[in-house]
């Protein structure tokens, strides 16, 4: 099986942001997902578009949500396994 690997200025360039952003996404866990060969960070094309896909049917008018904080979430489950919520 062959794969395209692309740049991650090439995914900036197709994404119409910058390569900051990408690598703020990155770092977050967000964005299209990548990989490092060596030094390089890099995106399998296949798997952009899938999350490109994504991103369209998730979002319904291909504009990204915000996910919900980590922290908030994260808190929720909390309070949910110590019996702490809204109650029925």
């Amino acid at each position: 099986m062959t794969r395209t690997l692309i740049s991650l200025e090439q995914v900036a360039e197709r994404l119409g942001c910058s390569p900051a952003t990408l690598r703020y996404w990155r770092q977050m866990d967000e964005g299209p997902p990548s990989f490092r060969v060596g030094r390089r960070v890099v995106y399998d094309e296949q798997a952009l578009d899938r999350w490109i896909d994504e991103q369209i049917a998730t979002t319904g008018t291909g504009r990204r949500q915000r996910p919900e904080p980590r922290a908030k979430v994260r808190a929720r489950e909390w309070a949910e396994g110590n019996g702490i919520g809204a109650s029925e």
